[in-house]
């Protein structure tokens, strides 16, 4: 079983797949944290040569703030970027998938970019959607953003119908931390109790 988790900045992705790991033996795939192993190493140096520019910092992992200017610099490199990155992280998430199969775990696929090979690799979708300006409060508390920095994200990322059409099924986290873990494993396991009905 995998399962998708998806929704904008601020909407409680990474606070729901805490708590999934804290309450049941699970595979977390985080796709942005694997695009950064994947940028530090092995796809430093294609970066590189795409881009004609040194992307290696002293510390030997790409220089963030180089590769932040060039992105934002012209829509065109997010583009090519993009072709590089992307195809390499779905291919790392279906190899890590794979691994927790054989191992018998289930599997949590997180993004903030849902597309066509997310809804390939997932049996089901959960869409976390939060209030605008609920998301804006938690982000300043949590992370120190301005607005200026939030709205700069939210552009760049669907709005709540965006992601609610990639789901098969909505979370409206507007409450406590309890809630939302209360919602969160009784979702989980009406997916489990309708694949068990789907497979009779």
């Amino acid at each position: 079983m995998v399962i998708g988790i998806t929704g904008g900045v601020g909407s409680g992705k990474s606070t729901a797949l805490d708590l999934i790991k804290d309450s049941m033996p699970a595979c977390i795939l985080r796709t942005d944290d694997i695009a950064s192993e994947l940028m530090d190493t092995v796809l430093l140096d294609r970066l590189s040569l795409a881009f004609k520019r040194v992307l290696r910092g002293s510390d030997g992992k790409l220089d963030k703030r180089l590769y932040s200017e060039i992105l934002y610099s012209d829509p065109a490199n997010t583009a090519l970027s993009d072709s590089i990155v992307h195809p390499a992280v779905w291919d790392r998430v279906r190899e890590l998938i794979c691994e927790a199969e054989a191992r018998g775990l289930p599997v949590f696929v997180e993004t903030a970019l849902p597309g066509p090979e997310f809804c390939e690799i997932c049996d089901r979708i959960i869409a976390f959607v939060t209030p605008d300006e609920l998301r804006e409060e938690r982000l300043s508390e949590s992370r120190g953003y301005t607005r200026e920095h939030f709205d700069a994200i939210k552009r760049r990322q669907l709005d709540h119908k965006g992601y609610e059409a990639y789901a098969d099924n909505v979370i409206n986290n507007n409450g406590s931390k309890e809630e939302l873990k209360r919602m969160v494993l009784d979702e989980i396991d009406d997916i489990y109790k309708s694949c068990k009905r789907e497979q009779r």
